[in-house]
């Protein structure tokens, strides 16, 4: 038998739901380019499951991050980071851009800079509390 391996990771390193959301919504639009325009029933199929999967995680990453403003910001992170409301605003905002585009460099630009940004700021609350 193989010996029992054990990977830590730090806090900021383990993965949130808005993370693992973006990871997925980045991984359907991948998909929906690789697929291209469906011409068989199994395409059609698959291209309707890659969208459905991609709106979900979308909403779903929106949900999580009003959690996370509604539950753990507090005014005085507000003071801390004046520009805390606008990037919430538009992170779930991008959330909509998301669910109604579809252009795999756009999504991932949008997603990877908006969404890190605000997920950075979430783990620094965190360590304060």
């Amino acid at each position: 038998m193989a010996p029992l391996t054990l990977t830590v990771t730090s806090r900021a390193e383990s993965t949130t739901p808005v993370t693992r959301s973006r990871q997925t919504v980045i991984r359907m639009t991948e998909l929906i380019e690789k697929l291209g325009a469906p011409t068989t029933v199994e395409a059609h199929n698959s291209f309707a499951r890659y969208v459905a999967v991609k709106e979900e995680h979308a909403s779903k990453a929106k949900d999580d991050i009003l959690v996370i403003w509604t539950d753990y910001f507090k005014p005085e992170h507000a003071a801390k980071w004046p520009d805390l409301h606008t990037k919430v605003w538009n992170a779930c905002k991008l959330g909509s851009y998301v669910k109604q585009h579809g252009e795999g460099t756009g999504v991932q630009g949008c997603v990877g800079r908006d969404w890190q940004d605000l997920h950075r700021q979430q783990e620094v609350v965190f360590r304060c509390q």
